[in-house]
């Protein structure tokens, strides 16, 4: 018996979002769901990892394509990630080129 409940996509493009407006806990994922939240074209500057890590080590995809990302040390965390391939669409302005090409050493942290 096939306990997965599906894949849910929660679009919550343009809408004037920042990681300000999630806290710990605002999200929950339910067991055997893959979840994917996308936050294109929103506020981002940052992602918080108190508030971000847990539900991205358990499955959730992120979206955030359009965003204007400031990397440095608090993003740190999403090139130290196993589950950092969930992570799409994150350009670091300050840097010119997405996190996802970016290693630990380009963090001066």
């Amino acid at each position: 018996m096939d306990n997965h409940l599906g894949d849910i996509l929660i679009d919550l493009q343009n809408n004037q979002l920042s990681s300000k407006s999630f806290t710990q806990n605002s999200i929950v994922i339910p067991n055997n769901t893959i979840v994917t939240l996308g936050l294109e074209n929103n506020l981002f500057t940052d992602l918080p990892e108190q508030v971000f890590r847990p539900l991205v080590d358990n499955g959730l995809k992120l979206r955030l394509d359009g965003n204007k990302f400031q990397c440095g040390c608090a993003l740190k965390w999403i090139i130290e990630s196993k589950h950092k391939d969930n992570i799409h669409g994150i350009y670091c302005a300050n840097y010119q080129k997405d996190i996802q090409s970016m290693t630990e050493n380009d963090f001066n942290c």
